[in-house]
């Protein structure tokens, strides 16, 4: 009898410290550690944002070095988002420890290592950089095709296929099914194809679809807020500072054009309070759409935006004249 009772103390013992190994392993594992060092920055700041989550942080650099760390439930995309505006993905994973060493003044060449991701992602970055943009984009869709459930292909897919003045709707479209057939229970592939499908057939003569929200103040807005000689629907986020830009340079536009530009905007944010001061700070009147639903909302899907910052800009009958994902082409459009 002691025997049994000893054997059943040992087996508690044992589940009660297995529970906490795993416990802690957890623990542990559940935050992403980010450092690195920067030559020609000894002291100063930059930005890091999951653009899916709309989560946005400051890094600070002391004596040109810089440690980050963060929790993580799944795997992400954080981009740093430097003073000059350039950026870098980051593919983050609980648990993993990514280093970062590079030089402000040539930022195409940093070296990002630390998981599969990176290195594939730093090793293509080097590989073609003294290479054309066509170039770069050909070589982007090899690695798509030949890593089609790889995030750094999602990657490659917007930053070479979609967010630029001349997007390739059609072979980003051909590109993002290979990836769906590859992982057809990845919603973030899933809701870009969609999104890519409906640009696909976006030609200049399509018209803006008919929408109805309630904007931030309550108000509602709909097709009848475009109806000028120029229309814009911009979509920005508090998150993105690239995006705001485009907002103040939209703004400007319409003060400087009295009486011929009306604007709608989208807030990609996942609160409807978190992009106020930007609109009151800037004395912004028009209709500022923010559901909270970011990448879910059925506006979003519905308009076909693919990035966040986004502009589609009309003519008085409705036609859509360009879609861009930069504030200069849509000044000059």
């Amino acid at each position: 009898m002691k025997k049994a009772i000893m054997n059943t103390t040992e087996k508690l013992v044992a589940a009660v410290a297995t529970t906490l190994i795993i416990a802690a392993c957890g623990a542990s594992g559940g935050r992403f550690h980010l450092e690195g060092k920067f030559k020609n920055l000894n002291q100063g700041e930059f930005y890091i944002y999951n653009m899916e989550q709309g989560d946005k942080d400051t890094i600070a650099v002391r004596d040109g070095r810089f440690t980050y760390e963060v929790a993580l439930k799944e795997a992400a995309t954080l981009t740093l988002l430097f003073p000059n505006y350039s950026e870098l993905p980051i593919f983050a994973q609980p648990g993993a420890t990514v280093s970062i060493d590079g030089d402000v003044s040539h930022l195409k060449a940093t070296k990002i290592n630390g998981t599969d991701d990176n290195d594939q992602m730093t090793e293509f970055r080097m590989d073609t950089n003294d290479m054309t943009p066509p170039e770069v984009a050909r070589r982007a869709g090899e690695y798509i095709r030949k890593h089609p459930t790889s995030p750094v292909s999602i990657y490659m897919l917007q930053h070479y296929f979609i967010i630029n003045s001349e997007p390739d709707y059609a072979t980003a479209y051909e590109l993002c099914t290979i990836m769906k057939n590859k992982q057809p229970d990845n919603v973030q592939v899933a809701q870009l194809h969609r999104q890519l499908e409906l640009l696909k057939n976006s030609q200049a003569t399509d018209r803006l679809p008919a929408f109805k929200a309630t904007d931030t103040e309550g108000r509602t807005a709909d097709n009848s807020a475009l109806k000028n000689r120029v229309n814009v629907v911009c979509v920005w986020a508090s998150w993105c500072f690239e995006s705001q830009t485009a907002l103040r340079q939209l703004h400007q536009m319409q003060k400087d054009n009295p009486g011929s530009i009306s604007v709608v905007t989208i807030a990609m944010d996942a609160s409807p309070h978190e992009g106020k001061s930007v609109i009151d700070n800037d004395s912004i009147t028009w209709p500022n759409i923010c559901d909270g639903l970011m990448w879910q909302s059925p506006l979003i899907a519905q308009m076909g935006i693919p990035y966040v910052p986004y502009a589609i800009i009309a003519d008085s009958t409705g036609h859509i004249v360009t879609r861009t994902t930069t504030g200069e082409t849509m000044k000059r459009k």
